[in-house]
Formats: C-alpha cells, structure tokens, sequence
C-alpha cells in the first residue's frame, strides 16, 4: 500500500495571498489606464500636427520643382529667340 501525503493550506493564508495578487494587478491596471488617459490625447495631436508638417514638407517641395522646372523652360525659350 502507498502512503497518502496530505498538504494542508490554510485557507486565510490563501485568500489573503489571491487578495494581494488581485490589488496589485489592479493597481497596475489603473496606473497603465492612467497613463494612456494623460498622454495619449498629447501623442495624437503631436502625431497629427507632424504629418501636417511633413505634408506642407512635401508640398513646399513639389511647388519649388515646380517652379524650377518652369524657370528651366522659360530658359530654354529665351536662348531660342
């Protein structure tokens, strides 16, 4: 015949043991909620006002090309006169 071991808990010891465990992730819960609730609206409008930026970027750019492909061909049409 085998031996049975028995372990015995103490339920208090247990409960207060899960009862920490829960206030803890509910406390780290509450801090990441926290976080995101004060910083995200801030990352969002920084975000957006950096592809605003990068946009009139681009935009500048395109106008510039533009404008030096025009004064290339008014160039070019002024040696032909």
């Amino acid at each position: 015949m085998q031996k049975q071991v028995v372990t015995r808990t103490n339920p208090l010891r247990s409960f207060l043991k899960g009862l920490l465990i829960s206030a803890g992730l509910s406390l780290f819960l509450h801090a990441g909620i926290l976080i995101v609730y004060y910083y995200l609206p801030g990352s969002v409008l920084m975000l957006v006002g950096l592809i605003l930026l990068l946009s009139l970027l681009f935009w500048i750019s395109m106008k510039y090309d533009h404008m030096l492909d025009l004064n290339e061909y008014f160039r070019r049409q002024s040696h032909l006169i």
